[in-house]
């Protein structure tokens, strides 16, 4: 029988649970889809690495579930496993589950979510925050920042694009992600360095916003002007989880409205315009088809809503998806035809359904 409404989200609910731990590997590494397990398709590209920035989402969710036994371990694994991290305090795109690096890029806002997951964890558990992690990863975070913009080349979240410090330009984004991350680690460790940099970093965030294009943009530059008109939504972060901007101050709303406006499809959320990336393997040299919808980001638009307080859109943000699935696999995309397929499931998107249920009152 094909479920719908609630009982289709407490099955969603209770296959996360399966789905999220199935990622968590006895060393403590957690991945972004476990590909050895018999539900995966063949055809998509393999994403059993370590991303940071999505393990703190799924730590997040961890806690709203009620799981434990989990955190503890790959806080371990990051410092005895993750290439250099105990070193330099710096995360870099993504690892292999025994440690190396697998991507160099650096990606500052993994250092800043995987603060924010370890003060949520504590704050959820009050257990006590492992402080030579928060120090690392916090002054990770500072080694690399230069005032105004970070000292080195930086990588958007979709890894798709490269800030260049000689050109001004900075990912608002990974600002901010860093910058909460910071106010996260001095509310555990009061620390004048942190507390010093995150205000700056949150100076350079506001200072980004666009008034002709009434958003703040997808990367700020004094030098190259034309990055500026890019809309990604990705800057929901400045709301949730980085708390930068809140929901109902009117550069977000006009954020979001500009979002809404060039970013939904149908219903759907893309990433950016013009996004080519389905995560498919090409065969025969078939050209890309372009992307589809990413659920992660109906989630995130639920739990932005949520917040603002409209349920209603919340509702239907977070149905658009739950409507879609069948077999309570939530992939990284969803597309509009049957000849592109997606990574199913991806963990990421199971993390922000549990957050997003979490804010609508389902988990």
């Amino acid at each position: 029988m094909k479920l719908s409404g609630k009982d289709k989200i407490d099955s969603l609910i209770k296959a996360s649970k399966k789905i999220i731990l199935d990622s968590c590997l006895e060393n403590g590494a957690i991945v972004a889809a476990n590909l050895d397990k018999p539900y995966f398709p063949k055809n998509v590209y393999f994403y059993r690495y370590v991303w940071p920035r999505d393990v703190a989402f799924t730590l997040a969710a961890l806690d709203i579930l009620g799981i434990g036994g989990v955190h503890e371990k790959y806080y371990k694994w990051l410092i005895e496993r993750a290439e250099e991290f105990n070193k330099t305090g710096i995360l870099y795109q993504n690892y292999h589950t025994h440690g190396p690096k697998h991507h160099m890029n650096l990606q500052p806002d993994s250092n800043g979510l995987t603060l924010w997951a370890i003060y949520y964890h504590a704050k959820h558990t009050g257990k006590k925050p492992p402080e030579k992690l928060v120090k690392k990863l916090a002054d990770g975070i500072c080694s690399v920042w230069g005032g105004k913009l970070f000292r080195v080349e930086t990588q958007d979240p979709w890894e798709e694009r490269i800030a260049y410090p000689e050109l001004d330009e900075l990912h608002v984004y990974s600002a901010a992600m860093a910058c909460n991350g910071l106010m996260c680690a001095n509310k555990m460790h009061n620390n004048k360095k942190w507390n010093k940099t995150a205000l700056q970093m949150k100076k350079e965030v506001l200072a980004s916003y666009d008034k002709a294009g009434k958003h703040f943009p997808r990367t700020r530059s004094s030098i190259r002007s034309h990055v500026n008109h890019g809309i990604d939504a990705s800057l929901l972060g400045l709301t949730y989880p980085a708390k930068i901007v809140t929901s109902n101050d009117p550069r977000m709303v006009s954020t979001v409205k500009d979002i809404e406006k060039r970013l939904n499809k149908e219903g759907g959320i893309l990433r950016y315009e013009f996004d080519l990336y389905d995560g498919m393997i090409q065969e025969n040299n078939l050209m890309k088809k372009g992307a589809g919808c990413w659920p992660l980001l109906n989630f995130w638009m639920s739990i932005y809503y949520s917040i603002r307080g409209d349920r209603k859109k919340a509702m239907e943000y977070y149905m658009w998806v739950i409507d879609r699935i069948d077999d309570d696999l939530i992939p990284e995309q969803i597309f509009d035809n049957n000849i592109q397929s997606s990574i199913t499931p991806l963990v990421w998107s199971h993390s922000m359904f549990i957050i997003a249920s979490r804010f609508l009152g389902f988990v």
